[in-house]
């Protein structure tokens, strides 16, 4: 359903609306009556290493194009992800978009099992073991071989045991 934003609303974009081809033409008119837009970049690799996204480059292109030109804010997860808006916007001529850097939150709070019962410890077991999370769309831009790999090398240096468990989470992306 359409949306009728008003003035002074919020848009706050979390993910992947580059997707959507119509999406700024509708954002800016909308802007025009006052809505104020603040997109989140969680990166940039489409820019950086195309290798694996041939079919979505132009597409992510033309996104960043227009979160420069209708985004009052821009919001990035990491420092890096920040230097690379800024040097693909400086490298494209195109208006840099204020904003800052933040930290998405965890998740978790950290659970005192000493000050609990043992039934309560128990019911906060997440993994039976020492375990590392992996979260994020299961798909090459994400280096899982990379992460893959590491646990073997650090498995055959130090045996199962004493490495954490990797656990991967999340859906099947493309490619």
């Amino acid at each position: 359903p359409t949306i009728d934003f008003q003035s002074q609303d919020v848009l706050f974009v979390l993910e992947s609306v580059w997707i959507t081809d119509n999406y700024f033409a509708n954002v800016y008119r909308y802007r025009l009556n006052g809505l104020l837009v603040i997109t989140m970049l969680h990166d940039l690799i489409p820019t950086l290493d195309p290798t694996f996204m041939d079919e979505v480059g132009p597409k992510f292109h033309r996104y960043l194009h227009g979160a420069s030109m209708v985004s009052d804010r821009v919001v990035t997860n990491s420092k890096s992800t920040r230097n690379d808006y800024s040097s693909y916007c400086a490298a494209h001529h195109l208006r840099e978009a204020p904003g800052c850097v933040t930290q998405l939150p965890g998740g978790f709070d950290y659970i005192d099992k000493s000050t609990q019962s043992s039934s309560e410890a128990n019911d906060f077991e997440l993994w039976p073991r020492p375990y590392i999370l992996m979260v994020g769309t299961i798909e090459v831009r994400k280096n899982h071989l990379v992460a893959l790999h590491t646990w073997q090398d650090l498995i055959q240096k130090r045996g199962s045991q004493n490495v954490p468990d990797l656990v991967c989470v999340g859906k099947i992306g493309w490619n």
